[in-house]
């Protein structure tokens, strides 16, 4: 059983089975396309080391400029205007006794108003929904 040779010192008579054409020093076929029924045939061979150069230097760099471009300049290029509300507008936390006491009662003030606002509505309402179901 003899060994096979590898592909590339077998390009001349691949090109050869294939139709034609010579294999130059670089590797690179010179063949002319061939039509047979319906189907174009052509020797293709691989784009070389300066292909896969190119190829690797895109899969590097590409990551790197996208990171670059939504990474600087955010404050500007992603802001809605007055979102975040300023030290005046928020709320201020308690943390004296006598604050928390005031607070408290403000909140218990504000509550006892919404429920006498609640009370009224519902009696005003509560005479209407009786004379409806009377008449």
């Amino acid at each position: 059983m003899e060994a096979q040779r590898p592909i590339v010192s077998r390009a001349p008579e691949i090109a050869d089975e294939i139709g034609g054409g010579q294999i130059t020093r670089h590797g690179q076929s010179t063949l002319n396309t061939r039509t047979t029924s319906k189907t174009l045939v052509q020797l293709q061979v691989m784009g070389g080391p300066n292909l896969e150069v190119f190829k690797f230097g895109m899969y590097i760099m590409f990551p790197i400029a996208w990171m670059y471009y939504f990474g600087t300049n955010l404050e500007h290029r992603f802001s809605v205007p007055d979102f975040w509300p300023k030290a005046e507008e928020t709320y201020k936390i308690p943390f004296e006794k006598d604050e928390i006491h005031g607070e408290l009662e403000r909140l218990k003030q504000r509550r006892l108003e919404r429920r006498r606002l609640r009370l009224e509505k519902e009696d005003v309402a509560s005479p209407e929904l009786e004379r409806r179901e009377g008449s």
